[in-house]
């Protein structure tokens, strides 16, 4: 457990770590900040370190609008690696695979990890953009905050390896958890100064608290909440602290999943199959797994071709399944705004959405490309399909949401589908 190790790493932390990890957010940072010149990092240049030089106070409301931007990226990085483990979930034929129960409980966890973004935002104020033209990721693309590139394909070892950098800190110091320290310095910098009463302003009621494999997303009342959030999100992503060596985290961390849960960290679930053996209890991610073996059937996958889109199979059978895919995973995206701006009560209904995608990727992933003279599927088009948005219902605002039933929930499932009730862990297996 690392919530001792980052009550240290956030409330005490030395002045020379925040500056190297504004240094960091300087590299990734893509959001336009409203502070005054020499309180901000801007784009590849770091002008100078806001937390410690600049007035004595942050100004309240355009720091608040500078975090409700970065929170909302936050959200859009979480989500966005919620499209490319599914995919290699989807792609993998056998499913008594051992890969497959590692996937699925990553892509669980990063549900949660985008709940836990979203819960922090609304707490200080803001309102999460989920249905909205921009929060949908045109693959490939280089991630925010991490600046890996990420695509949608098959699952084979160079995707592994892939999804590893998403996870940790890569070569260039980038990171989700970088970022998250930054963003709590900023909270806690604007407690100090304005009062915990004057940040935390949201309405609680648009919270949820998600639960699922024994582990909790939870709701956010305040700072220590928040900094023990975020802290055990970017603890299950990357590894813990290593006890002595807490500042040089999230460069430096061990196998563990930390607070909320999984036993193993993302990066080091996603070792055990890159180097093809499992961790054991003292094992190191320096040292590598020593367990038992890790076996994954390389050959046994659908393969397609990466980073398809609907227009691509316009003239074809293909196009209407392929539609279907896009239009249901808007749907969702609607669904899940709602959530998240005024109707929490509603999250149990996503799950039969969450279905109906897996369903339909399966009949992709099964049915010939008509493109390809080679012996390939068709894969998921995660696009986003204005006709099943309300995002012009609503102005392009975020609240107030439109209640309702949507009209293109459940229309293209397959006639073998099921409703799978509020179990998420069965929406997407």
């Amino acid at each position: 457990m690392c919530s001792a190790l980052h009550f240290i790493l956030i409330i005490g932390l030395a002045i020379s770590y925040l500056v190297s990890v504004s240094a960091e957010l300087a590299a990734f940072n893509s959001i336009s900040c409203p502070l005054p010149q020499g309180m901000c990092v801007y784009g590849d240049i770091h002008i100078s370190n806001p937390l410690t030089s600049g007035p004595k106070k942050l100004p309240l409301n355009e720091t608040m609008e500078y975090i409700h931007a970065l929170l909302q990226e936050a959200i859009m990085v979480e989500h966005s690696t919620i499209p490319l483990y599914l995919t290699a979930l989807y792609s993998i034929a056998d499913s008594s695979e051992s890969a497959v129960s590692v996937i699925h409980s990553v892509v669980i966890e990063e549900m949660m990890h985008m709940t836990v973004a979203a819960n922090v935002l609304n707490a200080v104020g803001g309102a999460p953009r989920i249905d909205a033209p921009n929060f949908v990721p045109e693959y490939p693309l280089n991630l925010p905050m991490t600046n890996v590139s990420i695509g949608i394909q098959s699952f084979d070892l160079p995707s592994v390896h892939n999804f590893m950098l998403v996870e940790s800190t890569t070569a260039q110091d980038k990171s989700i958890g970088a970022a998250y320290v930054y963003i709590l310095e900023l909270l806690r910098r604007l407690c100090d100064e304005h009062g915990e009463h004057n940040v935390f302003v949201g309405n609680f009621s648009y919270q949820i608290e998600m639960q699922a494999m024994n582990q909790t997303a939870p709701k956010i009342a305040n700072l220590q909440d928040a900094t023990a959030a975020l802290m055990a999100v970017s603890d299950q992503g990357g590894g813990c602290p290593i006890p002595g060596q807490e500042k040089e985290w999230p460069d430096v961390a061990n196998i563990s999943a930390g607070p909320l849960g999984g036993d193993l960290s993302h990066f080091a679930r996603f070792s055990e199959i890159a180097l093809g053996r499992r961790f054991l209890l003292n094992d190191t991610i320096i040292g590598g797994p020593t367990g038992p073996a890790f076996l994954t059937n390389w050959s046994a996958m659908h393969r397609f071709k990466p980073n398809p889109r609907v227009s691509d199979f316009e003239g074809t059978e293909v196009y209407e399944p392929a539609l279907a895919f896009a239009v249901t995973y808007t749907e969702l995206l609607v669904q899940l705004h709602n959530v998240f701006n005024g109707a929490p009560e509603t999250f149990g209904s996503t799950m039969s959405t969450m279905f109906s995608l897996t369903q339909l990727a399966k009949i992709l992933m099964s049915t010939a490309d008509p493109r390809s003279d080679e012996q390939m599927g068709v894969g998921p088009c995660w696009e986003y399909m204005p006709a099943a948005s309300q995002f012009a219902d609503r102005h392009g605002k975020a609240r107030p949401i439109i209640p309702g039933d949507q009209s293109f929930v459940g229309r293209f499932v397959p006639p073998h589908g099921q409703h799978i009730g509020g179990h998420i862990q069965n929406a997407v297996s």
